[in-house]
């Protein structure tokens, strides 16, 4: 571990001790002065606070991205998650670790400004924290010097709860660190206001994300952006370089190079134990997809479908498509149409527009060389 890495591990505990020591001490002095049995019932409701505490710092992402103008997808609190699928909402349980806590995509639909625009969607979070503590702060403060009733002081224990939640949120997401490739609201706001190779490298991740989730299919992408911008990625060792090579292999494949996407393919499956798991699965389902429709490599396939977990985040097209390619390659065709169909109708559930709509016209093409039947003359 390097020395940012232990400075930035000492840090994150020394904030969460501090603020374990003052909410204990304030909590156990507070305690003095309710009835027997208020104390035990908060003890309950902190476990339902925290997510709380948690949706409403995520909601404040939320609404700073729709100020600045992004698509707001995906909002994920614990074990709940709301996801936007043709401009309507629903409902699913979260089941992927990865984002128990919380999180929101909010997409940008077109690159001008996106540095500033970005900055303010990461500041978003913290600002909220900061908001709802200082708002629950000052209506705990509103019961104090009061005889208060068993049900008032519940409420009142309540808020500080709420309140103590909310700065500590506020506290480990405003405070810039960065650890394990993650970084801090804090740090990405900073990062992204005072510009360099950093924020550079950051925008241009954030333009080729833009442009591709706006619809434009990847044939479209600017293969030399995307190489200088995994040249600046190594250059400071950003953790998601890699990731470009995700569009580049999309690019390749949509023109018909396929040794070139094959090569970009396995550039990007080396940095595999690097992706989170959940989005780890999705480079297993482009793998599928390739290996099965171009290179007709069962073996391939069948490598990938072994390491394959299902996951809720991940876009129903690729899931029917390598499910429908899996069938193609065991000869079943009528269950490969049935789920190049299924893929097809979900192509708008995808979150990034673009590749959607290239895996769209591959399937396609697919169902009319399966179906076709010559005419006799």
């Amino acid at each position: 571990m390097n020395k940012k890495k232990i400075t930035a591990t000492l840090m994150m505990a020394s904030v969460g001790g501090l603020m374990g020591f003052i909410i204990a001490f304030t909590t156990t002095k507070l305690m003095d002065q309710y009835d027997a049995g208020v104390g035990f019932i908060l003890l309950l409701l902190t476990f339902l606070f925290y997510f709380v505490a948690v949706a409403l710092h995520e909601a404040g992402h939320a609404i700073a991205g729709v100020w600045v103008g992004f698509d707001f997808r995906l909002y994920v609190v614990g074990p709940f998650m709301w996801e936007k699928t043709n401009d309507k909402w629903s409902f699913k349980w979260n089941t992927n670790v990865n984002t128990s806590g919380g999180l929101v995509l909010c997409m940008p639909t077109e690159t001008n400004g996106l540095q500033k625009r970005f900055a303010w969607f990461a500041a978003g979070g913290p600002l909220a924290s900061l908001f709802t503590f200082l708002l629950f702060a000052l209506c705990f403060y509103l019961f104090q010097g009061r005889e208060l009733s068993y049900a008032a002081q519940v409420l009142q224990g309540s808020l500080f709860v709420l309140a103590a939640l909310s700065a500590f949120l506020f506290l480990i997401t405003a405070i810039p660190f960065h650890m394990g490739g993650f970084s801090s609201d804090g740090a990405r706001f900073i990062r992204l206001m005072r510009g360099g190779d950093h924020a550079a490298f950051e925008v241009s991740l954030l333009k080729v994300i833009a442009t591709s989730g706006s619809g434009e299919t990847p044939e479209r992408l600017n293969k030399q952006e995307l190489v200088d911008a995994i040249a600046l990625g190594v250059k400071i060792k950003a953790p998601m370089a890699f990731y470009l090579y995700y569009y580049l292999f999309y690019r390749a494949w949509s023109l018909q190079e396929v040794e070139e996407a094959e090569y970009f393919l396995k550039k990007y499956l080396e940095h595999a134990e690097e992706v989170p798991d959940g989005i780890r699965n999705g480079l297993w389902l482009d793998a599928i997809l390739f290996y099965g429709l171009e290179k007709k490599n069962k073996d391939e396939v069948m490598k990938y479908e072994q390491l394959f977990k299902p996951s809720p985040i991940l876009a129903k097209i690729s899931i029917h498509g390598a499910t429908a390619t899996s069938f193609l390659l065991k000869g079943d065709n009528d269950e490969a149409v049935k789920n190049f169909n299924l893929a097809i109708q979900n192509k708008n559930q995808a979150v990034d527009k673009g590749i959607a709509e290239f895996l769209k016209l591959k399937f396609e093409k697919e169902i009319k060389r399966i179906t076709f039947r010559p005419t006799l003359i």
